[in-house]
This record gives C-alpha cells, structure tokens and sequence, in this order.
C-alpha cells in the first residue's frame, strides 16, 4: 500500500509519518537507556533575566509551529504523527538554581544537569517532544537547556526556534507585539508534500538513478576499530574537535577554486582521500545531508526537512587530488540534482543485505556549512546559541565542519563503542596534514600525499625503531663457540637419550667433520646439505659446516627423495652430511655424500683441534627453503653475521649457563635456528628427544628426562600441549611461541597455570627471510576473547615498518603491509635475483644502503608500540561485496572452548556459490561440537557474512615441513553445510518461529537463521519485538533481538528467563496447536 493510500485510509487526525521519521522512530525504540536522535542546545544568558516572559515567549513559539506540537502514535504497525491543535498546556521549564555550590562546581553540575535531559530516551508516545530547563549559576548568568527530538526538527529548526524564543522573549519584556511572522506552511502540509512527492514520477526517475549509480556498492567502509563492532546500532558518541585557519584555509579555499569546486567539494574529495589512505578501498560512499527548505514558503517551517544522499566516489593510488576534486564537484551536483527522493527509499530500492550494527549504504557522513555569530543582545541581556553534538552516534564517524571567515571548526562525532578517542585526535591530525599537502601539490597522486604528523611519523619510524644495541658483529659462529668452549669446556652442550655431550666433545666432534668438508674443498660461500634426523650428529655437522667456513642446507629425511634431491640442485650443494640410515634418501642428488656414521669415512683420523678461521660474518651461514608463490620453494640464504644477530646476548630469552632448551623443530624448519644456535652460543644447552615418536610423546620424553627450562613451540602446538597434556609446561622457566596467530584462549590458560615471578611467555613473530624472528613480546596478561595477541615490538637491531602498498608510512592503528629491516636480514633467495627484488627493497627510512623486506603480512602498530599480527594479505577474500581477513574468524573459532585448532579457507563448490568453509580440530575427539553451536558462537561475535557456511572436523591440522598450516593439503571432503532447518526443536522454539514467520511475512522460518540473512529490516525486528512482547512481557528487549540474531538463542534466553512453569504452560499450548 502507497504513503498516499494509507493516508486517505487512517483516521484524520493521525498522519502519516515520512520515510526519514520512521527511520529515526525506529532507532529510538532500539535505545533502552538513552535518547537516539535528540538535538540539544545551549542558551547561554547573561544579564538580568525575566523568567516568566522566557516561558511565555516559548509557548507563542509552540503555539506558532505544529512541530514543537507534533508527536507519535503507532496505527498499522508503523508510526503516525499526532499534531495537538489548539495547543494544550505550555511547555514546562523547571528552574534549578545552582547558586548554593561554590562557583567552580556550578559549571560542572550544570552540564550534568543538561546531559541527563539530553541522553533521557523519548518514549514512542511522548507529547510534545521538546523539552526545556533553566540552569540559574548566578544572579546574571543563566543557561536555557532545550532538547527537540530530531524527528520534528532538523539543526536549522533549532537553530531558528532560538533566534524566534529570544526574539519572542525581547517582545514580552517590552510589552510590544511579536515581530515573528506565522510560517506559511506547517508540518502538516510539508508532510503532506513529502509524501505526494515520495509517490511522484519524479521520485520513480530519482530511484531509477540511484539503482544505476550506487548498483554494487560495497556493503561496508571497513575503518579500523579499537574494538569488534557490536551487532547493535550504534551508541554512545564521542567528539573530538580540531580548527583550520591560516595559512591552510587561504590555501583550501585557492585549491577549490583551482579545481572548479566548492569549499565543500575540496572537503569531502579530501576526506575520500583519507578513507581510502585508511581502508586502501576504491569504492567510497560518504552520506551528505541535503536541506529540503529551497522553496520560498519553507523558509520559515520548523520540522525535519532534511534528506541525506549517498556521494560514491571512487580513488585509486594513482589518483590525484585535481582528479579528486573534479570527480566529487561532479558527484555531488549529481547527488543534489537527484537528492529529493527519500534516503530510506533509495536504500529499500537497492535491496542491500541488511549487517547488524552497520548503517545502510555509508557509515561515514560529512556535512559542511557557513555560519556566523549567533549571539543576541536585548539591553543589559546578551545571550549566545550553541547546538551540541549529538549524545549518540548516528553512524560510525560524522566529520562536521562549520566555516567562518577567518577558520574552520571542525569536530568529529564517533562511535566511542567502536573507537578511541586518541584515534580520533589523531585522524584529525591526519586529515589536516592530507589537505595541507593536496593544496601544496594537486597533481601528485592521493596515495603519496603526507598523511602522517611530523610527530607521529618520528614515533613510528625512529623512536619506536631506536633500536640499536652493540652486537659481535665481526664475529663468526664457530669463534663465538669457541668462546664457549674456553669459558666451560665441560658444560654440557647437549642432552640426549641420557648422555650430556659437553662443549669440549661437541667441538671436537664437529672439528673432524669440519677437517673432512675441507678436503672436500667446503670453504666460504660453498654449500652443504644436512641430511640428518635432530641428534647430537646433527649439530656437530650443523657445527662442522660453519667451522670450514660454509654455509649448511637443512634437509628434513623424512620429505620425498625427488623433493630432497631438488632441493640441493637448487643451492648447487657440493656435498651432503648424512647416515647410512638416510643416505639412500639423498643418494639420487648427484652430489658427494660424506656418512659420518660410516667407519669408510674415516672421521677418526680428521684433526680435533680448532680449525683456523675461514670466511667471515658476511658469508653464507646457512639455507632455508620457504613456499614461493610458483610452487617451486624458495632458498632463503642467511649470512652468519644476521644469524648472531638473532641469537647471541638476546632480550627475548635467557639461553646462558643453567639454561637448556628443548630441540623439537625439524632443522629444515628455521624454529631450528633458535633451538640449536641460542644455547650453544651463549653458553647453554639443548634436550634432544628422539625424533621417531609422535609430537606429545617427543615433548613429555625431552621434558621428563632432561633439565629442560625453555621450551619453544610454534603456534599450532601450543593448543595441542595445552589440551592433551598442559602438566608438561608445568616446570619449564619459559615458554616461547612463535608461527600463526597465536590462540588467545590457550595463552590465557598458560598464564594461568604458572607463578608469574617464576615464568615467562614470549610471543615471537618473524619470518623465515629476517632469520626466524623481527618482534617480541613478553605476554602478562591475555583477555581470552581478545581476536589476538600482539607480536610486540622490534628485536634488537631490528627495524618494523607498517606501510602502504606504495611504500608509505601508514597511521598507529591503521593496517598496513609489515616490512622488516635491520641486522636480521637475511641476503635474499639464492639464484632467484627477480624474486629477491620484489621482496627485498632498499629501505627509505634507514641508513644509506640498507634494506628491507616485504613481509606479506598485514599488522598494524598499536598506540603504545606493539605490532597486531593480522594475518596474511594474500588471505583476505571477498565474498558478497564484503572483505574478510580468514584470521579474524580462525581466532574467533578457536576461541571456542570445543575447539582446540583451527583454519578458515575460501570454497567455490559450496551450495549458494563461493563461501568460507572451517576446518577444525576438536579440543575432545569423542565429542566435537555441533554445527549449529558453532555458528551460535560465531554470531554472537562476527557479522553474518564472516560465518563459515560449513564446519569439516579433522583428527589434526595438515602442517607443512617448517610447522605452519598446510593449507593447499586440507581435504576435498564434502562439507557440513547449515540445512535449511523448518523444524523448531522445542515448544518455545516453535512458537518463537511462528511469532518470526509473521513479522516477516512468510510461511516459516529456518530457526538456525540470522533474522537479517532472510528479510529482516528494523521495521520488521520491531514488529516482532511487539509480537514477543504480548506473548512473554518484558522477557526480552528489542536491542537484544540484534545480539540474539537466531531464534534458536533467543529462545535459548527466553527459556531461561519465562522459567521452567512458563515452559511447560508453551508446550501444553503447543500440543493444543492454540498457537497461544
């Protein structure tokens, strides 16, 4: 049915309300405890005040405006508007006088006083919707608080409902008549114009339009928060508050002109630039409020006359700011020639799939106007206006700029549920320092204009980098181990199978290896494969190789020969270390294979001593192979001089005399690298259980039977530890995890299992191209739920960067590309010069000559210095227009407490099309949790578009050879996808659903279903909050429909709540089939 039809069919004295009123009538129902959309002013007078001509020129102010007499009822289901004629009784305004309080607090009792009116919620009947109140703070100083509902008048309104009050006011204390003209059109018939145009063929070519201009707008701006977005709309605000005057505004206002735009045109194309510098999105939709008082004879009509239009601009990083401007001049004279039409009509027109806690279209709004002093004097009575900002956010971030001659005042009103407000302090900075160098350099592209403060560029490129520390730089491996041996010969080095091998015998033992590669011709920049299980063996060749001036190719035996056999052609090996249990392994190679068990090889008659120095800390210490992107694995080549960088004299652990380190890592896996090398060049040691027995078997085995005090896990073992056998980690001084993301949960249950004065947890990031590790952080506490847990701050001599994909420093909090420079570095992927260039580039912000390398990974600095590990930029996947980082939901999915593992990949088999699918270990394999539980789970903490839509239960997690999750081995298993479940499970359940199918106007619902995901809107959530309230009053409240986005939770709550009698007295209805 039309606006028009139901106009004519209710009773005359209800009209209709418009499309922008039902909107901000249903927001304020969602708010429990607070006003949604008030607009408060400050009145503040000074001078003699006659209180009683102030109430009567209010009520000839009311009197004159429907408006200020306008009201709400609910006929059909939806909200009318009531207007009260003749006037009924004045408004009141209560006096309270501050006076008794000493003067410093009298200013701050009053605003107060004016909050709790401002933030008291209207109720869907309330008449007239204007409230007002008196603050006397001294004999001359007076402040008049008014509050008007936003759904009778706009900011203009108010604003002329002062100017009128005061004008009124200044009339009756003279005793003249009131100047004030009577409007020539009231709320009434502007309501009924809106209406008759909302149903016009003009309207039906504006829809037309903007079904062709905003077809495939993405669903969400997704700005960086401080915290999850609540599935709630939003609430409490925030204001931050920052002023452009010269010699930026002369600049702006030449730069608007240059461009061929307005103030407002270099503004908003300004503030795209930042959003875009902010989300690295091209598609960019801000809200623009439009005033809807162009015709002459609504020049003096108070009510909501105002729309908002959706300006879509698009930015690229090959953008200029010229371009920029040009482009949004004509996207809003676009958007304005087309902006009569309803907002809320544009947004059913466009179907768009509605998000929980995300306002429709945009979730950033910029509004721009002229003003001028509004201040008033009537003899001895000066009197000055302020609107407020709003006590509650209306979208996410509104960036409201008010020009004068001289300045701009500008402030930020925020979501505080959702943000900081010192992110807020310093985006502000940020998009003044962006318009400076836009109106200093139009031509230049968006993505290398400045955006960073002087000050804040220096805090995260130098000080938060001032990280240098003196280091024995022009040392080897095998000198600084021979530093050891002479400290303490007889220290043990190594713990194996009840033998303690010490320094003297290990270096004695790796010197006659080292004699025997020399004959060989081993010597710097000649590499030689390790192919050995971990044993004592295995370190003396690791050892060896160094000590004749080589650099060793770790080579895990249990890989496939034609792999092993790649793998040395690909560093052109000229000689493997191994066993004659393993020879056969790498015997199809092609190269010399020296069998140290082997009495043929002879290492008997190789000299023990040391032998004398070859090469230096430049040379090649040691080759890795990663994951290339073609398939084919990536050399990754170390020099000894980052390698001691990494491990001699560290912050992150104790490895000296006393301490023994627990060897689980294959030594093709760089976790070696710590392991091994730590310890035996600081004086330590390492627990080496035997390698062919499962992974908790080798962990309980190197624990028990060794004096082990630091043990290093990557992320994925952590969980399987913690879950299978916890008691293991019980006596260990310090546990090290590095890898993955990090499971919140299960480092909370580490902390909470051991005496923090005797225990420490390091958290490491780093990959395999900076020597194993760039960051730490010596983890205290961990909030459970928390998505992650931050990688910390840079090593020693150690650089981190957080940048844009053109290289340039992005703000604290905001992600970016993590790019690591310093000593750690390794050289690059030997033989592969094209893929060495692409990811280690000259560093910009170092010393002359150094580099840097392009992680891959997404992080963010976080406003105390520590890095937030985000996950993977090649993982970020979109599907239905949203984007989604799998890490968030791997987190929030191992943050299950069924749940010991898990991974989130991308499907394109899955019914409905592409779609996330979860892949997860079961903290009890008898008992792994149900489908739907984890959906519950996940909606209670994600959007609806980031739940998987089907869950594949695994005994445990593919890895690949370096520990980390191997994705490209997860099985082609058909997945569990959600049934389209019609069958309630319980009584409340089935009259739950009945009670959905209704409000949505369908035949039935699935229970397991997010109202939102099958045609729920906020009309419609309403509607069945009403039918829930006849049925079970006062159980559930409207904004806990949002949270319990299910009727299986809500039901699961009402159960609770209507006790086990109300239950049974559902069931017994539900039997009758009564439907009561």
């Amino acid at each position: 049915m039309s606006e028009a039809d139901r106009l004519t069919e209710l009773d005359a004295s209800l009209l209709p309300a418009t499309a922008a009123q039902e909107r901000l009538w249903l927001a304020e129902r969602f708010a429990d405890d607070h006003a949604v959309y008030p607009v408060p002013v400050r009145v503040d007078l000074r001078g003699p005040l006659d209180v009683s001509a102030l109430r009567a020129a209010l009520a000839r102010c009311v009197a004159r405006h429907e408006a200020l007499r306008t009201g709400f009822d609910t006929a059909d289901g939806r909200p009318h508007q009531v207007i009260v004629d003749p006037p009924g009784p004045p408004v009141p305004v209560p006096v309270t006088d501050l006076r008794h309080l000493p003067p410093r607090q009298r200013a701050e009792r009053a605003r107060e006083l004016a909050d709790a009116q401002h933030r008291r919620p209207f109720t869907p009947t309330e008449l007239p919707l204007l409230r007002a109140r008196l603050l006397t703070l001294d004999t001359r100083h007076h402040e008049l608080c008014l509050t008007v509902h936003h759904t009778v008048c706009d900011g203009a309104s108010v604003e002329q409902l002062v100017d009128e009050l005061l004008t009124e006011y200044a009339s009756a204390v003279a005793g003249t008549p009131t100047p004030v003209p009577e409007p020539p059109v009231g709320l009434a018939e502007w309501t009924e114009r809106r209406l008759a145009l909302a149903a016009s063929p003009a309207a039906r070519v504006d829809l037309d339009h903007w079904r062709r201009r905003l077809a495939g707008v993405p669903p969400v701006l997704e700005l960086p928060t401080d915290r999850p977005r609540p599935r709630t709309a939003p609430g409490r605000s925030g204001v931050h508050r920052f002023t452009v005057g010269p010699p930026l505004l002369p600049r702006l206002r030449e730069l608007s002109r240059d461009c061929g735009v307005s103030l407002f045109g270099a503004l908003l194309g300004g503030l795209a630039a930042l959003l875009h510098r902010y989300t690295r999105q091209p598609d960019l939709c801000v809200g623009v409020p439009v005033t809807l008082r162009d015709a002459p004879d609504l020049h003096r009509t108070l009510g909501p006359l105002l729309n908002t239009v959706a300006v879509r601009l698009t930015a690229t990083p090959s953008t200029t700011t010229r371009e920029l401007l040009t482009a949004t001049g004509r996207a809003v004279r676009e958007a304005m020639a087309h902006g009569a039409v309803p907002f809320e009509h544009v947004v059913d027109a466009l179907d768009l799939p509605g998000v929980p806690g995300v306002t429709p279209l945009f979730q950033v709004m910029f509004s721009h106007e002229r003003v001028g002093t509004r201040r008033w004097r009537f003899g001895d009575l000066t009197a000055t206006a302020e609107i407020l900002a709003y006590p509650f956010a209306r979208t996410d971030l509104v960036v409201a700029v008010e020009e004068s001659d001289t300045r701009l005042d500008a402030r930020l009103e925020y979501r505080a549920d959702i943000f900081d407000a010192a992110r807020m302090a310093r985006l502000a900075g940020h998009y003044t320092t962006l318009l400076d160098a836009a109106a200093r350099e139009p031509d230049r592209p968006v993505a290398a204009l400045p955006l960073l403060t002087a000050g804040e560029r220096a805090l995260v490129l130098e000080r938060w980098n001032d990280t240098a520390v003196p280091f024995p730089d022009s040392a080897t491996v095998a000198e600084l181990f021979a530093e050891q041996v002479r400290r303490a010969p007889d220290a043990p080095a190594i713990h194996s199978n009840g033998v303690v091998i010490s320094y003297r015998e290990l270096n004695r033992r790796a010197n006659r290896i080292a004699a025997a590669l020399t004959d060989l011709g081993v010597g710097p920049e000649v590499v030689v494969g390790v192919c050995l299980p971990r044993s004592v063996d295995a370190v003396a060749a690791l050892l060896g190789v160094l000590k004749a001036g080589g650099g060793y190719l770790p080579l895990d035996p249990g890989h496939p020969p034609r792999r092993l056999a790649a793998l040395v052609d690909d560093v052109a090996a000229a000689v493997v270390l191994t066993n004659r249990t393993y020879a056969d392994r790498v015997a199809g190679a092609g190269v010399r294979l020296l069998r140290l068990d082997d009495p043929a090889t002879g290492l008997d008659r190789y000299p023990a001593d040391d032998p004398p120095r070859r090469g230096g800390p430049e040379n090649l210490a040691y080759v890795i192979h990663t994951s290339g992107s073609t398939g084919t694995p990536n050399g990754v080549a170390v020099a000894q001089r980052a390698l001691v960088a990494r491990v001699r004299e560290v912050t992150y652990g104790q490895f000296g005399p006393g301490q023994t380190v627990l060897h689980l890592a294959s030594l093709a896996f760089d976790a070696s690298v710590t392991e091994v090398w730590a310890p035996l060049l600081n004086g330590g040691a390492l627990a080496v259980p035997a390698p062919d027995q499962p992974f908790l078997d080798q962990v309980r085995e190197g624990i028990t039977r060794n004096p082990v005090t630091v043990v290093q896990l990557v992320s994925p073992q952590l969980p399987l530890v913690l879950d299978a056998a916890p008691e293991l980690l019980d006596g260990v001084e310090r546990v090290l995890v590095g890898g993955d993301l990090m499971s919140p949960r299960h480092a909370a249950a580490l902390l909470a299992r051991h005496d923090p004065r005797r225990f420490t947890f390091i958290h490491l990031y780093g990959p395999t191209e900076c020597t194993l590790m760039a960051t730490c952080e010596r983890v205290t506490q961990v909030d459970p739920d928390a998505p992650s847990v931050p990688v910390g701050r840079p090593l020693p001599n150690t650089r981190v960067y957080v940048l844009s994909p053109d290289l340039v420093p992005v703000p604290v909090g905001v992600p970016g590309e993590v790019v690591i420079a310093g000593a750690g570095l390794a050289r690059g992927y030997l033989g592969r010069p094209a893929a060495t260039a692409r990811r280690f580039r000259p560093d910009p912000f170092g010393p002359p000559g150094s580099r840097m390398y392009r992680t891959g990974d997404l992080g963010r600095f976080l406003p105390d210095g520590r890095i937030e590990f985000l996950g993977r930029i090649d993982r970020q996947v979109k599907i239905r227009g949203f984007r989604i980082e799998t890490g968030e939901v791997e987190a929030a999915l191992a943050g299950h407490p069924a749940v010991a593992e898990a991974v989130v990949t991308v499907r394109d088999d899955l019914p409905g099309g592409r779609g996330l699918a979860g892949y997860l270990v079961p903290a009890d394999p008898a008992a792994p949790p149900d489908p739907d539980t984890l959906r519950d789970h996940l909606r209670a903490i994600l959007p609806g578009h980031m739940v998987p839509a089907g869950f594949v239960v695994l005994p445990r997690l593919p890895l690949t050879g370096n520990g980390k999750v191997d994705r490209a081995a997860l099985p082609p298993v058909e997945l569990t996808v959600e049934p389209v479940d019609r069958s309630a499970r319980t009584p409340v359940e089935r009259q739950l659903a009945r009670l959905w199918a209704e409000a949505l106007e369908v035949p039935d619902v699935p229970t397991g279903a997010d109202f939102f995901d099958i045609g729920g809107n906020s009309l419609r959530i309403t509607r069945l909050f009403d039918l829930i309230e006849a049925t079970w009053p006062g159980r559930l409240r409207l904004a806990e429909l949002l949270e319990l986005g299910t009727v299986r939770r809500q039901a699961r709550v009402l159960r609770d709540r209507i006790g086990p009698a109300a239950a049974t007295a559902v069931a017994a209805s539900d039997v009758r089939g009564d439907g009561s």
